[in-house]
């Protein structure tokens, strides 16, 4: 048995306790390495080339949004702005939070390709010239509809899964659970929604049907 000093072993379970930390630093600093390059990446501006053109009813334009090509391997998520608002920032629209929300999925490990984002209401250059468009059929749920369901289907079909996520924030919320309960009443798409879509939202005050 080695007969050290106090002091000798003191010295010695220091600097064990001092590698094991620089150990632990460096297997954290991989980690963290390690889920960034696992994760997505940058959220776009822009659908892909190869995205179906979607029309948007009220405003007769394609529609603007966000999405990208690529392999898919979680449930990819649909977001939807709030009123008055856009996917994204645009020349007319400084916002474009939901946009934000989008870029956090990405950065805990969700691919761009998993997170889609629909500018329902167009790029908002339509209130310069026309203000009472705010308040208008263009800025309204029941217009907005059909993009909405157009949408959802195009996501489904490009991305070859049989289930979207929707987050919504506040007349997002409202016009999913619009697109929801008109959809059920149609022939096309009845029955489908509550097994396709699954619904989160924020900052809306609603009523269940």
């Amino acid at each position: 048995m080695t007969n050290e000093p106090k002091s000798d072993q003191t010295v010695h379970r220091s600097r064990a306790r001092v590698a094991t930390a620089a150990i632990a630093a460096g297997l954290t600093v991989v980690l963290v390495l390690v889920s960034r390059v696992i994760a997505g990446g940058t959220v776009g501006t822009a659908l892909p080339p190869d995205f179906p053109v979607i029309i948007d009813v009220s405003l007769g334009v394609p529609v603007i949004g966000f999405g990208a090509a690529g392999p898919v391997q979680r449930t990819p998520v649909i977001f939807l702005h709030g009123n008055n608002d856009t996917p994204f920032p645009t020349a007319c629209n400084p916002f474009g939070s939901i946009h934000n929300f989008a870029q956090f999925f990405a950065d805990n490990g969700y691919s761009p390709s998993e997170l889609w984002g629909l500018g329902y209401q167009g790029d908002q250059c339509d209130l310069i010239t026309s203000p009472t468009n705010r308040s208008g059929l263009t800025h309204s749920t029941l217009a907005n509809v059909p993009d909405l369901r157009s949408f959802v289907e195009a996501v489904l079909k490009y991305t070859g899964v049989r289930q979207v996520d929707i987050v919504a924030h506040s007349l997002g919320v409202t016009l999913t659970r619009e697109c929801c309960a008109r959809t059920k009443r149609t022939t096309s798409f009845a029955g489908s929604w509550p097994s396709t879509a699954r619904i989160t939202g924020s900052s809306t005050a609603h009523r269940r049907r």
